[in-house]
């Protein structure tokens, strides 16, 4: 699974052209516009669901949480906003059982921050997250 919003596009589009022609990927992205919406080219079983950008890519993690996934081991790859990453981290390692260690979630960026200041509180921000799923619940 793949998912990102404008500011991921670029990663996802590079490892769906190196995902092996056997694979299957299930990517959900963002778009302000279906003009926006590209093709994204793979050797592998590709569904793509666009969806319309959101504030904190609400709408990207609806699609997530409703998804019907096929069973089985899943490695998840989500790249953009900050609060976007951590809902779906959360729902793929809560509500799925995925393994965190099958995940790649990096928040790029964070609404209402510019990217210094993302920058100056990213690391501390991260610790927060990591901790708070001890509880069973996103900060």
């Amino acid at each position: 699974m793949l998912v990102g919003d404008g500011s991921a596009i670029p990663a996802i589009s590079v490892a769906l052209e190196r995902l092996a022609p056997d694979a299957t990927a299930f990517v959900f992205l963002e778009a302000d516009a279906i003009e926006d919406e590209i093709d994204l080219a793979s050797p592998a079983d590709v569904q793509v669901i666009w969806v319309p950008t959101s504030v904190d890519g609400a709408v990207l993690v609806d699609a997530v949480r409703k998804a019907a996934l096929p069973s089985g081991k899943l490695h998840g790859f989500i790249h953009g906003e900050a609060a976007m990453v951590r809902d779906i981290r959360f729902h793929l390692i809560k509500e799925r059982g995925v393994d965190a260690s099958a995940l790649s979630a990096t928040p790029y960026w964070r609404t209402g921050h510019t990217d210094e200041a993302w920058r100056s509180v990213k690391k501390e921000w991260l610790k927060k997250q990591k901790d708070a799923e001890q509880f069973d619940a996103p900060l």
